[in-house]
């Protein structure tokens, strides 16, 4: 799994918007800190950041777009040639993944199969396992990211959509860690 930050508001920037509400300029980083503490946390929809991730399986996927205040754009296997696709296994099932890679092997074969005979590959598709990898890009504002992060980090969170959570938080605070926190 990877997880690249593509685009970010600067923060102070928040600061700066948020003096609106309050009938002053300036200030910038004192406002945003302000605005945090007393949880005016609307302000943070004006800032916004754009992630590419990649090497997630399709579960993973299921559980992001639950997320309804972000955005995606996610490979399409409507229109993506899925034939050479790898598959995303959690180590929960690690002891059974001879088992599933047979599984795995015949349905690519027969997704390739299908191709050949001339079916679509919009068509074709059904087959495909939800362990199969994609990658997508990701956008929303800070407020709908501090939600995300806040309910996929979960200890009780599926392990996959976890790991990209704490992934997105750990960018986030590298660029806003006055909305996320300081790096751990």
């Amino acid at each position: 799994m990877k997880v690249i930050l593509e685009n970010y508001t600067d923060p102070m920037l928040i600061g700066k918007y948020a003096g609106v509400c309050y009938g002053r300029e300036g200030q910038d980083e004192k406002r945003l800190k302000h605005i945090i503490d007393v949880g005016h946390l609307s302000c943070l929809r004006f800032g916004m950041a754009v992630f590419k991730i990649e090497g997630i399986s399709r579960v993973c996927l299921a559980q992001l777009t639950r997320s309804v205040h972000l955005s995606y754009l996610v490979r399409s296997s409507r229109y993506c040639d899925e034939a050479e696709a790898e598959f995303i296994l959690p180590e929960a099932v690690e002891k059974y993944y001879d088992a599933m890679d047979g599984y795995l092997f015949e349905a690519k074969a027969l997704y390739k199969h299908l191709r050949l005979l001339g079916v679509s590959k919009q068509d074709a598709r059904y087959i495909l396992p939800q362990a199969q990898e994609t990658e997508l890009y990701v956008s929303g504002n800070y407020q709908a990211f501090v939600d995300f992060i806040k309910l996929r980090s979960s200890k009780s969170a599926q392990t996959e959509v976890r790991e990209v959570a704490l992934a997105i938080e750990k960018e986030l605070q590298q660029v806003a860690p006055i909305i996320f926190g300081e790096a751990q």
